[in-house]
C-alpha cells in the first residue's frame, strides 16, 4: 500500500514483504531456525521446518522415541 507523503511515494508493506515498493519477499529462513538437520521452507511472512528423522516440533527440537 503506497501513498504520497511530502512529495515522495511511501509504501507500507504487508507482513512478509519489504523494499521500496514492497517487491521483495522477506527470507524468514535467515538465519536458519530449524535444528537437527531440518530444512527450512520460506513462506510469505512465515516458515516451516521439514524435520529429519527422528525429530519433530516447530523447530525440529524434539526427538521421537517410539
Amino acid at each position: 500500500q503506497c501513498q504520497v507523503e511530502n512529495g515522495s511515494a511511501v509504501c507500507v508493506c504487508q507482513a512478509g514483504y519489504t523494499g521500496a515498493a514492497c517487491e521483495t519477499d522477506v527470507d524468514d529462513c535467515s538465519p536458519d531456525p530449524c535444528l537437527n538437520g531440518g530444512s527450512c521452507v520460506d513462506l510469505v511472512g512465515n516458515y516451516t521446518c521439514l524435520c529429519a528423522e527422528p525429530f519433530k516440533g516447530l523447530h525440529c527440537e524434539t526427538v521421537v522415541t517410539c
